[in-house]
């Protein structure tokens, strides 16, 4: 029961720091460079990258996905063999009404 009113009273008492804290000191800004200081001008900007991805291929560019591994991508070795085949089966068999 103590919990919350400790709670609330930490509330309240940070509430009332905040309110009567004085303002923060305003930011003082340069003084202008003087007359016979010489003036550089500032370097030119940076190009940015743009941050909107580049729209993808037309669908006639694509081409149709036959089931075949892209040439260079691993195969895995048999243990990925096995579990693709145990994925697939339930996959088939439902597919086929449930006949294998």
């Amino acid at each position: 029961m103590w919990l919350p009113a400790l709670g609330a009273a930490l509330f309240v008492a940070a509430g009332l720091w905040w309110a009567v804290s004085p303002a923060a000191a305003p930011v003082v800004a340069e003084p202008a460079p003087s007359a016979s200081a010489p003036v550089t001008p500032p370097p030119p900007p940076v190009p940015v990258a743009s941050a909107v991805p580049p729209p993808p291929p037309p669908a006639s560019a694509v081409p149709p996905f036959d089931g075949r591994l892209p040439q260079g991508a691993p195969a895995g070795g048999p243990a990925a063999a096995e579990r693709m085949r145990r994925v697939r089966q339930p996959l088939q068999l439902k597919g086929a009404g449930g006949q294998p």
